[in-house]
This record gives C-alpha cells, structure tokens and sequence, in this order.
C-alpha cells in the first residue's frame, strides 16, 4: 500500500545582531553581516536541492524578520518560477514572557532561583509568562503533522523547506522524541543550519525519521578536516593518492570548462574529490561516507559521494546558467574518478578494460556496460562544452 510521504527541512535562520548574549524569543531582531551571507549559502543550497530533487516544493517561514529575510534570500536564488512564501504564526519563536529581551546576566542576578530550576528542568519549567519548550514543541509538531498528512499517497512527494528558530526547532526534535527533554538545549544547531526530517502515514500516525541535525548546507571541509577524517578512518595511503589524483583532474576539467569560476563551487567540488572514496572499506561505500560527512555537517559534499558512482545514466547537462548547460557536478567527479587507475591519469578505454576483467557474472558485465557508457556521454557531453578534447 503506498504511503503518504514527505521531505521537510527544518532551517534556522541567520546570525543576529545583538549585542551581548540576550534572551530573544520573540523579539524581532535584524540579522548580521555573517547572517546575512548565511542566508546566502542557504539560497545557492535550496536552489541546488530544486533543481536535483525535480519535486514540487513549498516554503514556510516564521513570522519575524530574521525568518523571512533568510527566506527571500532563498527563493531569489532558486531557478525556478518563484513560489509564494507562506508566514505561519506558528513557527515563531518560544515567547520569553518576563525574560525576553533581558541580558543573561541580568536574569541571573533578577532571578537567580527560577534562572537555576529551569536549567534544572528545562522542558516543562515555566517563566513567568513565557511558552515552555513542551508547548513549544507542540505548537511547532502541529504544523508538521499537517504537512505530513496533506495531499494523498499518488501524489508525487512534496518537499518542505521550513524556516525557524533555534529554541523551537530543538523543542519540535524532543517532541518527536528524537532528543532527550531536559537536554534540549544540548542539541547542537547553528545559525543558519538544516535538519532533514523524513514523514511517513502509517496507521493513521505520523512517522518521524531524523536523518540529520543541525547540518551546514554549504560548508565543505578544509584540508585539515579533510586529513582528520581520512585519518578517522584509517583510510591506507594508496587511496589517498586516488583521490588526490582524482582531484588534480577534476580542477584540471573545470578550469577548462569554467575559466571564470561563476558556475561551480570549487572548494566542495574539491572535498568531495578528496574525500570520495574514505569509506571504501565499507561495504556500501558511498553511502556510509556520505552519511558520516552528513553528520559532520558537510550536506552538499556528502550529496556530490553519495550520488557520483550511481550506475543510472546521468542528467545529462543539467546545471543551467545564464542560458548555456553545463556538467553537473556528480558527473564530473564520475568522470574524474574513471579517468584514475590507482593514483595514474588514463585513458577511459584502459581504465574500462581493466576493470572488465574483474566481472564474473552477466550482472557485473551489464552494470560496468552501463558505467562505461555514462562515463562516455560525459566525456562527449564535456567536449560539447569546451568545443575541444581534454588533455589531461
């Protein structure tokens, strides 16, 4: 029986500009320099999650300006037609009642018996006239469940972008029962970071699957990260040298293809290359990689591992920008990693060759025809873009 399925990202917004540490909740208060080129970030992601995940979408937002400021900023860098941002009372931020606004030390120093049971017992603890986090939790689940239950089970699956606040989104996550109550406030969440939530009907009810928390959408590891991880994981030396191998030709290509740095973004093209293949010792190696960077944070680097070696034929050109077609990324890392046998540039035939011989079954030998013919349209796909053969 086919089941009612949802995508909801869950996004606080911005950094903003407050002085000192200040207890906001409702208070509208403007983003910072930093927010604003998060919401930023927040844009280039959601136009690439669009255009990748080719289903219909909607956006919520908070009513407060920080909210909507990040929103917009979304949706004027998504390629598409634009769809109308819907405000929605209920995902404001927890009120604070006679706290809001106030300095944290000042609270102390006005209140230090409530200020220290409610870090005691912070789910259900009430500030004089303030919203716990347990009817937070509530009020911000209600929407949820409806964008869970709306439209029917033939429908294609809708994708929710939802823009929110920090105390809220934390209280929504220990309603579901994805985190602990009274540590609520232990869950890591940035400014400007997504939580992926997968809803299901079954029975009647609302399934909650939190894929991850508080990741951060456009960031992509640095080269001391990058060493970090790959020694997490042990990850041999031979495969080190793969992937830095696959990494100087994939730069190699997109200087060709993109001598003026305006389509792709390098520094995540880059991590995903030399982080492609750290969890080759896994059995499902793309995926658990990609998992692990998706805790990390690194979203649209593990997107590029997780969906670069898939043997389905490509897109074919599918990154669009000012009226020319382009590679997409998945594909160019496909392509660089099949133009390296170990840690040596090599013709596609020769890499393909070699490889064959390690088909033994009917299976094996239609899958690598598959991968070979995609690494070919590629090839041909990159040559319509550059009006030359690649020398690398």
């Amino acid at each position: 029986m086919a089941r009612n399925r949802k995508t909801i990202y869950l996004i606080r917004h911005g950094e903003v500009d407050v002085p000192g540490r200040r207890c906001i909740g409702t208070t509208d208060v403007p983003l910072s320099e930093r927010g604003i080129r998060q919401a930023g970030r927040l844009g280039m992601w959601m136009a690439r999650k669009v255009i990748r995940e080719a289903a219909p979408y909607e956006l919520y937002t908070s009513p407060v300006s920080r909210c909507v400021y990040t929103a917009k900023r979304m949706t004027e860098l998504t390629p598409l037609p634009e769809r109308p941002i819907r405000v929605c009372e209920d995902l404001h931020e927890i009120y604070m009642g006679e706290w809001e606004n106030l300095d944290f030390d000042d609270i102390r120093r006005r209140y230090p018996r409530e200020y220290k049971e409610r870090g005691e017992h912070m789910w259900d603890y009430k500030v004089p006239g303030a919203e716990t986090f347990e009817e937070a939790g509530q009020r911000f689940v209600g929407l949820l469940k409806e964008l869970a239950c709306a439209g029917n089970a033939e429908e294609r699956e809708t994708v929710y972008y939802v823009v929110a606040h920090g105390g809220v989104i934390r209280a929504a996550l220990a309603t579901i029962g994805e985190v602990v109550a009274d540590d609520v406030m232990k869950v890591k969440l940035p400014y400007g970071s997504v939580t992926r939530i997968k809803t299901e009907i079954a029975s009647g009810e609302v399934d909650y699957t939190v894929d991850y928390i508080g990741g951060h959408p456009a960031a992509a590891p640095g080269d001391y990260r990058i060493t970090e991880v790959l020694d997490r994981y042990e990850v041999p030396e031979r495969i080190r040298r793969h992937m830095k191998a696959v990494a100087d030709v994939l730069r190699r290509i997109i200087d060709v293809i993109d001598p003026a740095e305006q389509i792709y973004d390098r520094q995540i093209l880059y991590s995903a290359a030399m982080l492609h293949d750290f969890a080759k010792l896994h059995k499902d190696l793309p995926s658990a990689g990609a998992y692990q960077l998706r805790t990390d944070g690194y979203e649209l680097v593990a997107d590029l591992i997780a969906e670069h070696d898939t043997v389905d034929m490509h897109s074919e050109l599918s990154v669009k920008k000012d009226g020319r077609t382009y590679v997409s990324e998945e594909d160019l890392l496909y392509y660089a990693d099949k133009r390296v046998m170990e840690d040596q540039v090599v013709p596609l035939a020769v890499r393909f060759e070699t490889s064959m011989a390690k088909c033994r079954t009917p299976e094996a030998r239609m899958k690598h025809k598959l991968r070979w013919n995609k690494a070919i349209s590629i090839e041909n796909a990159i040559y319509r873009c550059t009006g030359r053969h690649l020398e690398l």
